[in-house]
């Protein structure tokens, strides 16, 4: 495995330990969520579901603009 391969896993590593971690504090959080604000069992499915897809968007729409250089940063670069 060369420099670069070893990068690229490290960081797509960290970015699955990120995503994991948000999602555990999302799920850590429910029970909280349901007793203050009374939610019943299909509000806090959405809840979680909503969290999860938007993060999902966010981090698919990032490598887009990273590969496709919409970013400006990434036109600056290339």
């Amino acid at each position: 495995m060369n420099n670069r391969t070893a990068w690229a896993f490290a960081i797509t590593s960290i970015a699955l330990f990120m995503v994991t971690l948000d999602n555990l504090v999302v799920t850590t959080a429910v029970l909280v969520i349901r007793t203050h604000l009374h939610a019943s069992l299909s509000s806090l499915e959405w809840t979680v579901n909503a969290y999860s897809i938007t993060f999902a968007v966010l981090l698919t729409g990032a490598a887009l603009g990273d590969r496709l250089r919409m970013l400006p940063a990434g036109r600056a670069c290339g």
